[in-house]
């Protein structure tokens, strides 16, 4: 028997308990380009979605069309209410064909006489075709924000404030096949992951209902589904539960086939289902796919229950004092801009005149969590991203890993090619890619490249070591491996670590920050005195806009450029004095993040490179008339790096370097993956007769064929041409620009750094009070941001929210609010 069929027994005159919810206003027509759901769309921030010890959602998906969906939901639906005395809620949140076709209601009446204590259908339209034709073909396009809302909102309303629960089952049905689209066009795989609902599949019994039934499942799980259990309908001839059963990591349930419907006599057809729905054979089936369901669902509660205890007694973390740590919190998946944090839920207190009432114990809810550090600034195509997802899965399938030396794979060339090609600026010279692992070693392998480059041109003709040391900027951070903690100047960061060596120079640079005269403003009182000038002008120069700030010409114009050169050129000859040469220059493009947020001003780190090359007052002591002392320059970006500012690199704001580090947003925000592009120059130094003069660096997953392929899907994802989504919120949307001006003028806020994908906020103080300091303003900041669903993790007293380059404008504008009204309300106490 199919859903068609079952559908045929309703007369067009039932009645139907439902509320639709219609589109806000009529949208075009539907259009091919619009069927990718954009996974990093605003969620749902006002439900919340229950983990409740009582009450257990499940959401039936089917492998296709007509394999029994429906008739799988008025079973378990009639056995939990009839033979378990259960309260049963009903969902169907789309709905074709209707009013003549209701599944709400056939589901309803398949339960008498019980009934559920709650039941709806939310989206209906008119025509029997998918959702996105019948949208298309009414004018009427419902945003899957919307969809998932009102999912969301019913099932919450099925719990009170006071933590009573109306329902102990809520089975919420989806519209055709896993992969069937939504009225937006999008699939509703995709659509309903915000949820995560645990995923019950109703697997096809029909020819070829193998396939269909493990591609269903399969699609499911590689987008972050749970599914507990796959149900079939009996089909004695085919079997086809046994060949799915070896196949899959969950039971399979079969449920005895539907009566053959009784064309001629709708008396003799509604008694056959009737005698279906109550036979021993279909109770006992449905009452083991709902134990299986209900097992899985108390699994899955005390697994999150126990996770942060669990956690605290066998996980060192990074970053974290673990005296007086508070304890870690549970995310049960992440998806979009959201982490789904799972927390016990407060319940109202009892009126008076129901004291008496035993107190209900307090529910485990997951309340969606902003990612505001964008999981360590890793994050660009949002979580959970299903063509990330696919790519991962394609990968493994395909290669697993493979060791690199002399091997070419497509995922590594295509990777190498499209950076070299589309990232590293026109006329860079940059060439070369040697893959890594994580950030730290992209910079690690980038001072070996830089530093033995230098030391050839020096003892071109001995095999003398040179004492050889970098330049940077302090407050500059190239990661915590050895070498590259060496290369960063003293901080909190390398204080307590006993075989730090700091080798190297390092320069205050000057901040810029946009303030509430509504411009942007560079900073040099704050390091004239580190500088030790006292005929500086302490005022601030001002920049109407970005543009102007970063403009070449100021090389030439600006007085600051000449104040620049003497102060770099005289911490440039402190080499001699301790006994080292200079070797290679390593920055941070324009903003120092572990720094504290820090942007600099670009003429300042034009100006380091240029006197490092030789091209101002300073001449690097070894030069020689075949060397001209001109020292390789690299560029850490592999936070900045990748469209993070707004541009594929900082690098063209700045001057050409010799090696850019790429990491963190590499592979879109799923695996570690390293990149070190370098010019020809630096990899022709390692060319010679011996294996010892190669670059001899490397670890045992370089170039892992998974993560190359995810990273070339999200890098092409990034460019623009893929993404025209622009990331200059800041300053072409009105919106953003009326709380950014609230920001600056906050009590005791020195300024703000809007740019690219990052908003910080940098409070009274935040220079000078390092990474290891955070106040109570702080303190009560991150409080009062959480209160409004945005994780925020401040370093030291610079708060700041860092989006996906896929946020929405209008997320973008909610979390600035909520950043904004926490910044102030913070300074009221």
């Amino acid at each position: 028997m199919t859903i068609l069929s079952l559908r045929a027994r309703l007369p067009a005159t039932a009645t139907s308990t439902f509320r639709p919810i219609r589109s806000p206003a009529l949208a075009p027509p539907w259009r091919p380009a619009r069927m990718r759901h954009n996974y990093a769309s605003p969620t749902p921030t006002t439900y919340p979605f229950l983990f409740h010890d009582t009450l257990k959602p499940v959401q039936l998906w089917g492998a296709n069309t007509d394999v029994g969906k429906t008739l799988v939901s008025a079973a378990l639906a009639r056995t939990a209410a009839a033979s378990l005395q259960s309260r049963v809620a009903y969902l169907k949140p789309i709905q074709t064909g209707f009013p003549v076709d209701s599944d709400e209601r056939w589901v309803v009446n398949q339960m008498a006489p019980n009934a559920p204590v709650a039941q709806a259908t939310l989206i209906t339209y008119r025509d029997p075709v998918s959702p996105h034709l019948a949208a298309e073909i009414e004018h009427r396009v419902v945003p899957d924000t919307n969809v998932v809302r009102a999912t969301a909102d019913w099932l919450a309303q099925l719990v009170d404030s006071d933590g009573t629960v109306n329902a102990e089952w809520a089975f919420v049905e989806t519209a055709g096949g896993v992969l069937s689209p939504a009225p937006s066009g999008a699939l509703q795989a995709d659509v309903f992951r915000t949820l995560r609902l645990p995923a019950l599949l109703v697997g096809d019994s029909k020819l070829g209902g193998i396939s269909t039934t493990l591609s269903a499942y399969e699609s499911l799980v590689i987008r972050g589904y749970s599914v507990p259990a796959v149900v079939m309908l009996a089909d004695d001839a085919r079997k086809n539960e046994a060949v799915v059963a070896r196949n899959v990591d969950c039971p399979i349930i079969t449920l005895p086939p539907a009566p053959d419907r009784i064309a001629n006599d709708a008396s003799a057809d509604r008694a056959a289902l009737h005698a279906y729905f109550a036979s021993q054979e279909t109770v006992a089936a449905a009452s083991t796919v709902l134990d299986h369901v209900a097992a899985a669902h108390a699994a899955h509660v005390e697994s999150l229950k126990t996770l942060p205890r669990r956690a605290s007694e066998v996980i060192w973390y990074p970053f974290t004092q673990h005296r007086g740590m508070p304890d870690p919190m549970a995310v049960e998946s992440a998806h979009g801009d959201n982490y789904l944090v799972a927390r016990a839920r407060p319940v109202e207190k009892a009126s008076s005149a129901a004291s008496d009432k035993p107190a209900s114990p307090a529910p485990l809810v997951g309340h969606p969590l902003y990612d505001g550090p964008a999981s360590w600034w890793t994050q660009a195509l949002g979580h959970g991203n299903p063509d990330l997802a696919r790519t991962m899965a394609a990968a493994a399938g395909r290669y697993g890993h493979l060791i690199f030396p002399n091997v070419a794979h497509a995922p590594a060339v295509e990777l190498a090619e499209t950076l070299l090609r589309d990232v590293a600026p026109p006329g860079s010279n940059l060439a070369r890619v040697f893959y890594s692992d994580i950030g730290s070693t992209t910079t690690e392998v980038a001072l070996k490249m830089a530093l033995t480059w230098t030391a050839l041109q020096m003892n071109a003709d001995t095999a003398q070591q040179v004492p050889l040391g970098v330049v940077g900027v302090n407050g500059g951070y190239h990661g915590d491996t050895m070498g590259a903690m060496d290369a960063c100047a003293p901080s909190d960061y390398n204080a307590k670590v006993p075989w730090y060596q700091a080798r190297g120079v390092w320069v205050d640079p000057p901040a810029v920050r946009w303030t509430k005269s509504g411009k942007w403003e560079v900073d040099v009182a704050g390091v004239t005195e580190q500088w030790g000038l006292n005929d500086v002008s302490r005022e601030p120069t001002s920049f109407a806009t970005w543009t102007d700030l970063v403009d070449p010409a100021r090389l030439e114009s600006d007085p600051l450029a000449r104040v620049y050169s003497r102060v770099i050129a005289s911490h440039l000859a402190n080499f001699a004095d301790n006994g080292t040469h200079l070797g290679a220059v390593i920055l941070e493009p324009l903003l120092l993040g572990a720094g504290g947020m820090l942007l600099v001003d670009p003429l300042f780190q034009r100006v380091l490179v240029r006197e490092a090359r030789g091209l101002g007052s300073f001449r690097h002591p070894a030069a020689n008339s075949t060397w001209s002392g001109r020292v390789p320059v690299i560029y850490d970006e592999v936070f900045t790096g990748l469209w993070r500012l707004g541009a594929p690199l900082a690098t063209p704001w700045l001057e050409p370097p010799d090696a850019v580090c790429l990491a963190k947003c590499l592979t879109g925000g799923t695996l570690p993956l390293g990149a070190t592009l370098a010019t020809s120059e630096l990899f022709d130094a390692f060319l010679g007769e011996s294996k010892v003069d190669a670059l001899l660096h490397g670890h045992s997953y370089t170039a892992n064929p998974i993560a190359c392929a995810t990273a070339l899907r999200a890098v092409r994802d990034l460019i623009p041409a893929a993404n025209p989504r622009s990331v200059d919120w800041w300053s072409k949307d009105e919106r953003v620009k009326g709380v950014m001006a609230r920001l600056a003028n906050a009590p005791d806020v020195d300024g703000v750094v809007p740019l690219g994908t990052v908003l910080a906020v940098h409070l009274g103080g935040s220079r000078a009070a390092g990474y290891a300091v955070k106040g109570d303003r702080v303190e009560r900041i991150v409080a009062l941001a959480r209160d409004r669903g945005v994780m925020l993790r401040p370093l030291g007293n610079v708060v700041y929210v860092m989006h996906a380059h896929t946020t929405s404008v209008d997320e973008v504008v909610r979390v600035a609010e909520v950043l904004v009204d926490a910044v102030e309300q913070s300074a009221l106490v």
